[in-house]
């Protein structure tokens, strides 16, 4: 109608009447009708409400959920990692590094990865009855070092548990490799050494790294 208008096919004194827009209507081609069979209920304009144009009930609209890429961590531990951990204070630890953003406190993330680490592996080496002090030459008890520790974690998880030994070799390289982000100097260096500064990235990566162990540890 608008085209024929425009067109001067023709004009609004045409179609002032009923009659007059009834037979221009007929007029039309099939394809220009409109499809009554899509024709909604009709109401008087007064008895329309507000509630009319809202969301009929039905099925809710769920939002996609966002698929979080596991390379943008912000925090040390992925905050929807689940461990069995039962000590309270080491739980208390594994909390904290799935919510504090490594960028912001590395240096308090770094000390508690450290103690983490420490604190996992005592209680490993108390419920399997592994021995934390050993006799020096002289007779006296000492206390074993972390990476002793580490290892002898290492063995009973592969030769006890069944562990698969490659599952753990990252954190075995971290032992003995200095360049390792797992390395067990440079974790006791982010405690007492005030010139060594740790960073976001390679805090992320010790943990990519020691995930597999720390799993088994706590299985």
């Amino acid at each position: 109608m608008v085209l024929d208008l425009v067109e001067k096919k023709i004009n609004v004194s045409q179609l002032k009447n009923k009659a007059a827009q009834t037979a221009y209507i007929q007029g039309l081609d099939s394809a220009d009708k409109p499809d009554l069979s899509k024709k909604g209920q009709s109401a008087p304009i007064e008895d329309i409400r507000e509630g009319d144009f809202k969301q009929k009930s039905g099925k809710p609209h769920q939002p996609k959920r966002k698929v979080t890429d596991p390379s943008e961590r912000k925090t040390v531990i992925p905050s929807r990692l689940r461990l069995n951990i039962q000590d309270p204070k080491v739980a208390t630890i594994f909390k904290e590094l799935k919510g504090l953003k490594v960028e912001e406190f590395r240096n308090a993330c770094a000390v508690l990865l450290r103690v983490f680490l420490e604190l996992s592996v005592d209680a490993y080496m108390g419920t399997n009855n592994l021995p934390r002090k050993f006799k020096d030459k002289g007779g006296q008890l000492r206390d074993k070092t972390l990476q002793i520790k580490v290892e002898e974690v290492i063995e009973h998880l592969v030769n006890v548990k069944g562990c698969e030994r490659k599952d753990l070799k990252s954190v075995s390289r971290g032992l003995s490799v200095p360049h390792s982000p797992f390395n067990i100097d440079l974790l006791h260096d982010y405690v007492h050494n005030r010139f060594v500064t740790p960073q976001a990235k390679s805090l992320l990566e010790a943990w990519n790294d020691a995930h597999p162990f720390f799993e088994q540890v706590w299985s």
